[in-house]
């Protein structure tokens, strides 16, 4: 027989101690270990299994956590033990105190893990117990952070089909699905918190993420505009809301805010909308690309520390102040080397007198300030996800390994415009590498991006860097800084860029009366390829695309171009032509996207379009042509010349066409002034440089109005012209402007 393990044995007194101190706890968790029926979890609250030990000290939490250790062998065939041993490891947790070995917890190991690992061990026996379901849902979503979320997930997962309500489970199930980048679980908790009937706004984001990630646009599209239409409640707003302030800009933020119910409905839908008509995508692209990149930045750019330390890192320098002896040491070694030991200099850097902050081993590399730029408003990314989730995948990522930090660059190219954002490494955030924003900084691997950069480096490289030099690059970092973190991008960016000019206007069809918006657009020739060996344009693919934020409406429409490039045709030379959608009163985003195959492409749009107004008497989007550009849009009786180049000769007169419509026949007239002035500036009275005005008749339903107007006496420059309509007797008016480049 083999030998009896060897007993420890307390004294009585201690052991009846003990167990008049358990008494109360084991009375609480033999009654909480029944399972409540499916239809009374949701009444339950999440910590009510746990609460008598939530309540005691931080002295009889550790005595009763080493006790329930001591206990183990009698009682670890049983949940009830491991849901005892996790409740009191989670109070442990919250009470911020440092983990040590015991049941499932080697050396070093947190409570919060020991509680999880408690928790699961207890589901192994009990799949579907309810309470220990319920408590670990809890434990995750008061920190994401773990070494089993695959585990948790998928204990969840098998929880739900077992018929478990509990809010704080199902939504934990996503949450550790997600984080541990398993889409199958995540969905399936998604779609049973959905079956439960409760908390739809959650269930219906989660399914929209996993099924973005699956590539089923359909399923995320119907899911995401489910999700919108959901939104009932304070919480339901707030758990949207955590969604959209990654890609809106804060106006657009602010303004759904301040809106409820179903105005902000639409306003979430319309916004989202314009974002897919701005970058020329199907619709629900964005949400769609949302998603998608939150799956990315979640893998590669989370702050993989337990929250009380993301939490302490919103205030912490940026920087280790590096003590003076080491300071010293490396400036000497710069002179030995023959290079300029103040390259570092703090005074003459901007940076405060007590702090050196060499931020890599190369000597022409100008350092950020230790401060942060960018202020952290959430602890689960960093600054690069941040980014990511706002503009993608950059066009170039550029490393630079430093002796103290690790810098890098990214490069957007966007409408071809460049974008700059740099990250460096930041101290307390668990990793090495360039995460945090900055700006101000040089060095020889910025030459790849910046031509103005890599000369300013040669600059430093010999202490002959300018402050003010310095400063004005530090300045143009903060409008890139302040782009990346505002604004957002999902359109396409190929590597050639086709430079386009368009413009659109909400009109109605004379032959017919009903809405039509015609986008004139025109694009350089240039820029554009050509079929090897001949003069034949490559196919080019025209897409418009509009959208009626009041209806709701978009409509879009696609057209293939071959044209031959015309002998001789110079730099200045442009292709142009004229797209009509079928339109709406309501016009309030547009764009157009012209593309050769996937190397050439552009786009113009317009997300803020000036709805037309709505009365008794309203006008058109005012048409300024310009005959000898040679563009007309036509329909019925009508020839309507446009400008696709966006500019007016100055000795050329303006064709003048705007459309009113008019509810009622008014034969005594309405007066029309036309006026053009300079742009307004806040601040400033409105500089008018020439009013013209006259008085039209007016039958029911649709008139034109047609005036050439002679620019002849403008200065060259930006103007905006008025047209404004009133009918003295009833008061009837509206008024409608257009930009005027004159050159």
């Amino acid at each position: 027989m083999p030998a009896s393990p060897p007993t420890r044995e307390l004294p009585l007194t201690s052991l009846s101690h003990a167990l008049q101190r358990a008494l109360p706890f084991l009375v609480a968790f033999t009654v909480g270990a029944a399972r409540p029926l499916a239809s009374q979890a949701l009444a339950t609250p999440a910590s009510a299994g746990c609460a008598a030990i939530m309540s005691l000290s931080s002295g009889e939490l550790l005595e009763r956590e080493r006790l329930v250790n001591f206990d183990r062998r009698l009682r670890e065939s049983t949940p009830s033990y491991w849901r005892e041993l996790g409740c009191i490891r989670q109070a442990l947790d919250r009470a911020g105190h440092k983990g040590r070995e015991g049941a499932l917890m080697i050396a070093g190991t947190s409570w919060h893990q020991g509680a999880i690992n408690a928790y699961l061990q207890a589901l192994r026996t009990g799949p579907t117990d309810s309470l220990t379901l319920t408590l670990l849902g809890q434990v995750v979503l008061d920190d994401w952070y773990a070494d089993s979320l695959g585990a948790i997930g998928r204990a969840l997962l098998r929880g739900a089909q077992g018929g478990m309500l509990d809010r704080d489970a199902l939504r934990a199930c996503s949450v550790a699905a997600f984080w541990a980048g398993d889409r199958p679980t995540a969905r399936g908790c998604g779609e049973a918190g959905l079956a439960s009937g409760r908390d739809s706004t959650f269930h219906q984001l989660a399914v929209a993420r996993a099924a973005a990630g699956a590539g089923d646009t359909v399923t995320t599209s119907r899911a995401f505009g489910a999700a919108v239409r959901a939104v009932r409640t304070a919480e339901d707003w707030e758990l949207l809301r955590s969604q959209l302030q990654w890609f809106l800009t804060p106006a657009e933020q602010a303004r759904v805010d301040s809106a409820a119910g179903d105005r902000r409905a639409r306003l979430v839908t319309d916004v989202i909308a314009s974002r897919d008509v701005r970058d020329g995508r199907p619709s629900g692209a964005r949400a769609v690309e949302h998603f998608r990149r939150l799956d990315y930045a979640t893998a590669h750019f989370a702050l993989q520390m337990p929250k009380s330390q993301r939490e302490r890192i919103r205030t912490l320098p940026a920087t280790v102040i590096i003590p003076d002896s080491i300071a010293d040491r490396l400036r000497t070694e710069r002179i030995r080397d023959g290079l300029p030991g103040d390259v570092y200099d703090p005074i003459r850097y901007g940076l405060p007198g007590d702090v050196y902050n060499p931020n890599d081993s190369f000597p022409h590399s100008v350092p950020a300030r230790p401060l942060r730029e960018f202020p952290r408003w959430q602890v689960d990314l960093d600054d690069r996800g941040v980014v990511y989730l706002r503009y993608g995948q950059p066009v170039q990522r550029i490393p630079r390994i430093g002796k103290f930090t690790m810098r890098e660059v990214w490069l957007y190219l966007i409408d071809d415009k460049k974008l700059l954002v740099h990250f460096e490494s930041e101290a307390f955030t668990g990793t090495l590498e360039a995460t945090r924003l900055v700006t101000g900084v040089l060095g020889d691997y910025l030459c790849d991006v910046d031509v103005r950069r890599c000369q300013e480096t040669a600059e430093a490289v010999q202490g002959r860097l300018k402050p003010e030099n310095l400063e004005t690059i530090r300045g143009q970092d903060r409008e890139f800084l302040a782009t990346a973190t505002t604004k957002d991008n999902n359109s396409s960016q190929p590597r050639n860029q086709l430079r386009v000019m368009a413009n659109a206007y909400a009109l109605w069809r004379p032959s017919t009366g009903q809405p039509v918006t015609v986008i004139p657009y025109a694009v350089r020739l240039s820029d554009m390829a050509t079929l090897p060996g001949d003069s034949l344009l490559q196919p080019v693919r025209v897409a418009a695309q509009s959208w009626d934020g009041t209806a709701a409406v978009r409509f879009d429409s696609t057209i293939t171009r071959r044209v031959r490039k015309p002998a001789g045709a110079g730099r200045d030379a442009y292709l142009t032509g004229v797209m009509a959608l079928p339109g709406t009163s309501g016009l309030s985003a547009w764009s157009v996207v012209l593309s050769q195959g996937p190397d050439h492409g552009g786009r113009y749009y317009e997300e803020q379009h000036a709805p037309l107004a709505t009365g008794p008497l309203v006008l058109s989007d005012v048409v300024l042509g310009a005959p000898s550009q040679k563009l007309n849009w036509e329909d019925g009786e009508l020839v309507l010349p446009l400008v696709p180049l966006q500019g007016f000769n100055q000795k050329e007169p303006v064709a003048l066409y705007v459309q009113a419509r008019s509810a009622v026949s008014r034969a005594d007239g309405v007066a029309v002034e036309v006026v053009i002035a300079r742009p307004s500036v806040p601040g400033k009275e409105r500089k008018v440089e020439l009013t013209v005005g006259f008085k039209r008749a007016l039958g029911a339903g649709l008139n034109e109005l047609q005036q050439e107007v002679d620019i002849s006496r403008l200065d060259p420059g930006e103007y905006v012209l008025e047209v404004a309509v009133r009918h003295a007797a009833t008061g009837a008016s509206d008024r409608r402007s257009a930009r005027l480049v004159v050159r």
